[in-house]
């Protein structure tokens, strides 16, 4: 007998082998059946998941992009509306603008010939009294260069 370490000893390697082997069936009997299955099925899970993460991301990535692009429709139309809109509008203030206008240019035209016609009757009136006014200017005229208070005008003393 050998007195240094067991497992050096050639008589026990039968043995060691036989439970080497026995202990590694035995280990993967157990690994096999009990602790892989779920670490498997785990994995798999997982695989599973991501795939479905990934389909999902790219269904929302998919309908943000069609919201995306009925935003954008939607904001093409609304620009297009409210332009027509704005021209409509400029259209309309634009011919009540002229309407405007027009009935101002037609008020101030009545308006001149109303002051047209009363500067007429005026000046016709101021050239009726004018003669008057002219005689009674003369008159006082040479009642001052007389002296006389009486002096009748020329056409006045037949």
């Amino acid at each position: 007998m050998s007195a240094g370490m067991p497992q050096l000893d050639f008589a026990t390697y039968p043995s060691q082998i036989f439970w080497l082997f026995t202990t590694l069936i035995v280990l993967y009997y157990m690994l096999a059946r009990h602790l892989l299955p779920p670490v498997v099925e785990m994995v798999e899970q997982r695989k599973q998941r991501i795939a479905s993460d990934i389909d999902r991301a790219k269904k929302m990535q998919q309908e943000a992009e069609q919201v995306k692009y009925e935003y954008e429709l939607a904001l093409q139309k609304a620009r297009a509306e409210a332009n027509k809109i704005l021209q409509n509008t400029a259209t309309r203030i634009k011919a009540m603008q002229d309407e405007r206008i027009a009935k101002l240019e037609e008020s101030l035209s009545h308006q001149m010939q109303e002051a047209e016609s009363r500067i007429r009757q005026s000046k016709e009136s101021l050239s009726k009294d004018i003669s008057a006014i002219a005689d009674s200017l003369a008159q006082d005229v040479v009642n001052k260069l007389v002296g006389a208070d009486n002096v009748k005008p020329l056409g006045k003393r037949a």
